[in-house]
């Protein structure tokens, strides 16, 4: 009986998920022996989820986003950014913080809160994040927002000391 050792190389072109590889030998006579060997075709880098803590946010407002990331075995996270320029122009490739990591399965997750500029319109816009690992291997996805108009109304509840109403004391704003 003899062992042989071959390395596959998979192409970039390769389709995700479950296949076959075959193996088909001969010897020395010309006689053949196939056998087959099912594997799965995985991404180096998956970012499988984008969460952010509001999907309507309104201008000013503080939103967290968390990106959940699996890094197959043996691959080491490097980057993950957010592109949230849709939010905030400021913050087309807002770094996202790892907040924990798995070496067993690979899985971490990335967390960072940005604050929605006045000055966008309201409307639809989508987060993408982009994640890398140290060989240069990517992946992405996507989550759709909408930015909504405020319905805060000032009632003039929060004074200053001399009487005048005070823009910036949240009693003010109901």
């Amino acid at each position: 009986v003899a062992v042989y050792t071959n390395t596959v190389t998979v192409s970039g072109s390769a389709v995700f998920g479950p296949t076959n590889l075959t193996v088909v030998a001969s010897d020395t006579a010309g006689d053949l022996s196939t056998n087959s060997v099912a594997v799965t075709v995985t991404l180096p880098v998956l970012v499988s989820s984008v969460v952010p803590s509001t999907t309507t946010p309104v201008r000013t407002q503080n939103v967290t986003v968390t990106a959940n990331i699996s890094y197959a075995p043996g691959f080491t996270p490097n980057t993950v950014t957010l592109n949230a320029s849709g939010l905030n122009p400021a913050d087309s490739a807002l770094a996202l913080v790892q907040q924990s990591f798995n070496v067993g399965t690979g899985a971490a997750v990335y967390t960072n809160t940005l604050t929605v500029d006045p000055s966008v319109p309201t409307g639809a816009t989508t987060l993408t994040v982009v994640a890398s690992d140290t060989v240069g291997d990517l992946g992405t996805n996507t989550v759709a927002v909408t930015v909504t108009a405020s319905t805060q109304v000032w009632n003039g509840a929060g004074f200053t000391n001399n009487g005048v109403g005070n823009w910036s004391d949240n009693t003010n704003w109901v």
